[in-house]
């Protein structure tokens, strides 16, 4: 445990510094550019992965559809039903219909590029900067929690059948560390949330971003094999480090707005 700690930390905390440090400073343009080349290596692997079941989607038409949905940024949601409507109308025309290929390819540009384009979306906000650092703080917290708890205290599995290393123990450890750190952090670092708004933040993100974790858990189980890719030492590819991330970036902007 110790060893694996040791090298995912020298891994990618020189990453995390240099993400956060881009996501409170960098302008509107330059942060849809890093979100889009993130979106087109993440659909790479989505891609590549579905190969390896013999199941074949247009690469390349994906990578351009999330370019666009996430430059898109508000009318992301818009674009992107109107590419899936026009992929199926695509469809409609050819001899061999794929609806299965349809599906997949729909999913991944709900699960990929339209959370990508909130990220953005978030950055527009009021004190929007800050509340980006600080909600991607709090995926990271939950992630390490679910997983230092799940080696600490763990001992019912969450999901055996999908991810075997999951535990309930690690994931409440993750929900209430999202919890605390959003209360403590939030209302004292912005205006935007109440105690009580970022705890409500805080919980949501804990348990959506570890249904993403299962989500891509159960696709790499599907597709047999251990991680999307080898983007980072110790941490796996695009899509392993997004996997928590993708949906919490979702649905915080939606809480952030509403509460």
């Amino acid at each position: 445990m110790k060893t694996d700690m040791k090298q995912r930390l020298v891994s990618a905390t020189p990453i995390a510094l240099g993400s956060l440090f881009l996501l409170a400073y960098a302008n509107t343009f330059l942060l849809i550019g890093i979100v889009a080349m993130l979106g087109s290596a993440a659909i790479c692997e989505y891609c590549c992965l579905l190969k390896k079941q013999q199941i074949v989607l247009p690469q390349y038409t994906m990578v351009f559809c999330s370019i666009v949905i996430i430059s898109s940024v508000e009318f992301s949601f818009l674009v992107m039903w109107l590419m899936v409507l026009a992929k199926l109308a695509c469809s409609c025309f050819l001899q061999d219909k794929d609806w299965g290929q349809d599906l997949l390819f729909a999913m991944a540009l709900f699960w990929i590029p339209l959370p990508l384009a909130h990220l953005v979306m978030l950055s527009q906000l009021q004190e929007g900067s800050t509340l980006l650092v600080l909600v991607v703080l709090v995926i990271w917290i939950v992630d390490s929690a679910a997983y230092l708890g799940g080696k600490r205290w763990g001992r019912v599995k969450l999901c055996a059948g999908v991810s075997p290393g999951k535990t309930v123990e690690g994931a409440l450890c993750g929900v209430v560390a999202g919890a605390v750190c959003a209360m403590i952090s939030m209302p004292l670092l912005t205006d935007t949330l109440s105690f009580l708004d970022a705890l409500i933040v805080g919980a949501v993100i804990g348990v959506v971003g570890q249904l993403g974790d299962l989500v891509e858990s159960r696709l790499k189980r599907f597709c047999q094999v251990k991680d999307s890719g080898s983007f980072l030492t110790g941490h796996g590819g695009v899509l392993d480090r997004l996997d928590s991330v993708l949906p919490s970036l979702l649905v915080a902007y939606y809480l952030i707005v509403l509460l």
